[in-house]
């Protein structure tokens, strides 16, 4: 793991926001650098800025210890020596710390711890601490509803507990001790955990199980290898003598498996032939079949094609017919009109005579 920015304001005698870049110049640059000031300058504030956004504890302060404030105060306003919400700056409503660091996995994180006063007030109760853990770049939550959740995450980017933390990464006051009085398995393997150098022990191990492996084979090989005599002269003799003939029943043998191969292909390229006759003699019964069950609209397409031929001649024949009708109902109208016409001057006439007739009665 490796931290990459520390950031924070309103932690114990640090005021105002600060922020330390170690990715960025000139820090990235440095190499090697101090952390130095006057007594209350901050430095061991910017260390407990690391610790508590990664584990939501401090090296300085205690697990345990009595309730501090005053005695008629609320048990909920007297925090224990060791609750880390004691680091909120006396006068301040709220505070918070916050790392960019590299996880074990390669990925780049954000750790961020945060406490505040009820209602935003100087003067007001002092609240649960609120941790989170993000993914840079893409904003991912990893870990945001619970503490203990969001704890555990960042323990296992970053491969380290609090305890190794503090006798490795940071090594605060007093405790470098601790770290070379560590024992010998722990110690090696904080600093596997630091270096990252943990997969060579993963290769140690593995290397150990294969030499272990062959030499298990080897010995196994040994084993068969004594059970097995050595041929006399005189059998090693005979088998140089039969050597020649052998080679001479091998290549027979290999001749006869080449002839043996090509009658197998040859059978093969028949079934093959025989496969594709018998798809064609199906496709040709199909068709066969087709054909008989379209006669009989072929034979009334040829009728059709025949009516075809006369259809001409009929249609003027039948236009023949009506025009002939039409003429005659034309002159039995017209000899209709005739005998009406004959009626009405017979009429006419008769009157005309009866007319003179009474005309010369009357002179």
């Amino acid at each position: 793991m490796k931290i990459l920015a520390v950031r924070g304001h309103s932690l114990a005698s640090l005021a105002r926001r600060f922020e330390v870049r170690f990715d960025a110049p000139p820090l990235r640059d440095a190499g090697v650098f101090a952390i130095v000031g006057p007594t209350g300058a901050g430095k061991s504030t910017l260390l407990d800025a690391v610790c508590l956004a990664l584990f939501n504890r401090v090296p300085r302060l205690p697990q345990r210890g009595a309730r501090i404030g005053a005695d008629d105060a609320d048990d909920e306003v007297r925090l224990t020596a060791g609750d880390t919400r004691n680091l909120l700056r006396k006068g301040a409503a709220r505070a918070e710390a916050e790392v960019d660091f590299v996880g074990i996995d390669g990925g780049t994180y954000r750790a961020r711890w945060q406490v505040h006063r009820a209602r935003g007030r100087a003067e007001g109760t002092v609240q649960d601490v609120v941790m989170g853990l993000t993914e840079l770049g893409s904003g991912k939550v990893i870990a945001g509803d619970k503490r203990t959740e969001v704890l555990a995450a960042i323990q296992e980017k970053l491969g380290l507990s609090f305890s190794q933390f503090g006798r490795t990464v940071l090594l605060a006051q007093g405790q470098f001790a601790s770290f070379l009085a560590a024992a010998d398995g722990e110690r090696a393997e904080l600093l596997e955990r630091m270096t990252g150098t943990e997969i060579y022990g993963a290769v140690s191990k593995e290397v150990s199980r294969r030499a272990r492996q062959e030499r298990d084979a080897l010995a196994l090989l040994d084993v068969r290898l004594e059970a097995l005599s050595p041929w006399s002269e005189a059998a090693r003799a005979e088998a140089e003598a039969s050597r020649p003939a052998l080679v001479h029943a091998c290549a027979r043998s290999a001749e006869q498996v080449r002839s043996l191969e090509a009658h197998g292909r040859w059978h093969e390229e028949q079934r093959a032939r025989d496969a594709d006759e018998a798809a064609s003699a199906e496709e040709l019964r199909s068709i066969a079949e087709e054909t008989a069950a379209a006669a009989p609209l072929e034979a009334a397409l040829a009728r059709w094609r025949r009516a075809q031929e006369v259809r001409g001649p009929l249609a003027a024949y039948d236009h023949a017919v009506e025009a002939r009708r039409h003429r005659e109902e034309a002159a039995d109208r017209a000899r209709e009109a005739l005998s009406h016409a004959s009626a009405e001057k017979a009429r006419a006439d008769g009157e005309a005579l009866e007319a003179e007739a009474e005309h010369r009665a009357a002179e």
